[in-house]
């Protein structure tokens, strides 16, 4: 299918913690904005779920043994392999988050060819979640959300329908408007 496309229609995608993707155009359409919720509650349960299960491992002793500094150390379910219901917990958030990159990416896309946008542009800093600071709670929900990944998938999408995607640096200031 041929896409007619317009260079000059430029979708451009802010990305942050409580709204996930903030989507707005060149052409004054109504902004879209994917909330961040699900995926924070996704991976505060998965933490949870992980601080808990290997909280129960470290107390299923399944023996111990003096180390050569004199030390007891203890042998447990976890150090033995036995972390099977870790491995499922892990692979169930993982499938999750890749289900969602997919989703959104798809979205953006579809969103694009709706106006004819021939350009999308993510609003990015480098190293952004390396210097975040925002309180450990937050920077837990921030550093897990897969902005890097919906990026990926967005790009690989929209070249197989003719629409460039690019990382615009906004390294400069920390609010930034490609309007302005």
């Amino acid at each position: 299918e041929i896409y007619h496309l317009d260079e000059n229609i430029i979708i451009n995608i802010d990305t942050g913690v409580e709204n996930i993707i903030t989507l707005t155009d060149n052409i004054g359409s109504q902004p879209i904005i994917i909330k961040g919720e699900i995926w924070k509650a996704e991976n505060q349960w998965y933490n949870k779920e992980i601080a808990r299960l290997n909280g129960v491992y470290d107390r299923q002793i399944l023996g111990c043994f003096k180390d050569n500094k004199g030390n007891i150390r203890y042998i447990t379910n976890k150090t033995e392999g036995n972390d099977k219901k870790l491995q499922i917990t892990t692979e169930n958030r993982n499938n999750f988050a890749m289900d969602s990159e997919h989703k959104v990416s798809r979205f953006i896309v579809e969103r694009a060819l709706d106006i004819r946008a021939g350009t999308v542009a993510f609003n990015k800093n480098p190293l952004w979640k390396q210097k975040v600071n925002i309180g450990k709670r937050n920077n837990q929900n921030f550093v897990q959300l897969p902005i890097a990944k919906i990026i990926d998938k967005t790009r690989y999408k929209g070249e197989e329908v003719g629409i460039k995607v690019f990382d615009h640096r906004e390294d400069h200031t920390s609010k930034c408007s490609f309007l302005g």
